[in-house]
């Protein structure tokens, strides 16, 4: 009976990192799957949110803030748009 507290503590915390990784999981496969940013303009027209009709945008990395393929975001409402493969930067002489 003593064991039930602590078996019950360590079940809930792995059932909650399971479910905290499978929505992360899931927002990413959303992100890459994202249109290319040509292909977004050829469907909508512009670059403005389909959602709310800013134009108002930031991007930010995939993987993290220094990833070359970059994910454009709606500074409004914050949908996630498009996403782009940012040009490298030339190499420091």
């Amino acid at each position: 009976m003593e064991l039930i507290i602590p078996v019950i503590i360590i079940f809930t915390f792995f059932i909650g990192s399971f479910v905290l990784i499978s929505m992360h999981l899931r927002k990413m496969g959303q992100r890459r799957a994202l249109p290319e940013r040509d292909a977004y303009r050829q469907r909508h027209g512009s670059l403005a949110c389909r959602h709310c009709g800013a134009t108002g945008a930031r991007d930010y990395g995939l993987d993290d803030q220094n990833d070359d393929k970059r994910i454009v975001a709606c500074a409004d409402c914050g949908k996630d748009l498009f996403q782009y493969l940012r040009a490298a930067a030339p190499a420091a002489v």
